[in-house]
């Protein structure tokens, strides 16, 4: 499975690292960092359809549940 895995962040998702700085996601050749591949991957596969069906379900859960965040 791992060999599978992209090197390359999906274009769909429109992620670009600022010059200059360091990048979590991404090394200095624009190649993802072999720690976000999975995650890129799954998400890349689940769509945009997907991810925002998740986020409505999380938020669904959240209101449901009475969960609140106080910092």
């Amino acid at each position: 499975m791992k060999g599978d895995l992209k090197t390359q962040a999906d274009p769909a998702w429109r992620y670009s690292a600022n010059p200059g700085l360091y990048d979590e996601l991404m090394g200095d050749n624009h190649q993802l960092r072999p720690h976000w591949r999975a995650l890129s991957d799954s998400l890349s596969a689940m769509g945009h359809a997907g991810l925002a069906r998740r986020w409505r379900e999380g938020q669904r859960m959240i209101h449901d549940n009475g969960i609140t965040y106080n910092v």
